[in-house]
C-alpha cells in the first residue's frame, strides 16, 4: 500500500503518493471514493477515469450545481443526470435555462416553458422563433414576423402577419 506524504512548504499544502504509479485514492469505509490518476484525471465512484472528471454510480448518476440563491438540498440548483440511457439537465429553480455559442445567447427556455431561439422573449423584435405554452403562441420573426395564436377550447385562433411590429390585417 502506498503512503501519503503531506507537506506545507511553499505556496500551500501538498499531498503526494509515495509509489511509482502516481495514482491517489481517497477511501471511505474501505472503498475507493475518489481517484486521481497519473494523467490527473479525477474519478468519483470509479478507479479508472478516462476524462478530466468522471462521475460514476451504478444507477442515476448525477452532478448538482448549487449556490447561495438556490439552496443545497437534492432538489435545489441545477442537476445533470444520467438515468439509464436518458440524459437530463434539470433546473429546480424558477429561472431560465440559457444556451449559447460564440459568447452569445442562442436559445432560452423560460420558467413557464416558453422556448425562444434567437430571442429572449416573444415580445422581442429581433429575428428568431418562439413558442409560449398556455398562451398557444408560435411565432417567427425576421424583422417582419407572423404569430399563430391558438387557445384550446377558445375562439381566439388567429394568424397575425406583422411588419415592424404592426399588424398588417
Amino acid at each position: 500500500m502506498a503512503s501519503i506524504n503531506a507537506s506545507t512548504s511553499g505556496a500551500g499544502g501538498v499531498i503526494t503518493t509515495a509509489d511509482a504509479t502516481g495514482i491517489l485514492n481517497i477511501q471511505t469505509a474501505g472503498t475507493n471514493a475518489v481517484t486521481v490518476d497519473a494523467s490527473q484525471n479525477v474519478g468519483i465512484g470509479t478507479t479508472s477515469p478516462s476524462v478530466p472528471l468522471a462521475v460514476y454510480k451504478a444507477s442515476d448518476s448525477s452532478i448538482n450545481i448549487q449556490n447561495s440563491t438556490s439552496g443545497v438540498t437534492n432538489v435545489d440548483g441545477l442537476q445533470l443526470l444520467l438515468s439509464g440511457s436518458n440524459g437530463y439537465m434539470w433546473n429546480y429553480e424558477s429561472g431560465a435555462n440559457i444556451f449559447g455559442t460564440a459568447n452569445t445567447e442562442r436559445m432560452r427556455i423560460d420558467s413557464g416553458g416558453g422556448v425562444f431561439l434567437g430571442k429572449t422573449t416573444a415580445a422581442e423584435t429581433t429575428a428568431g422563433w418562439y413558442f409560449t405554452p398556455g398562451a398557444g403562441n408560435v411565432g417567427l420573426s425576421t424583422g417582419n414576423y407572423f404569430v399563430i395564436n391558438y387557445v384550446p377550447g377558445g375562439a381566439a385562433t388567429m394568424i397575425d402577419f406583422r411588419t415592424g411590429g404592426v399588424s398588417t390585417d
